[in-house]
């Protein structure tokens, strides 16, 4: 569970950066 949360926020950090 603690790797998905990383992932998922890992991913939003991704996608703020491109925007």
């Amino acid at each position: 569970m603690d790797d998905n949360i990383w992932q998922i926020n890992t991913k939003q950090k991704v996608i703020k950066q491109i925007m």
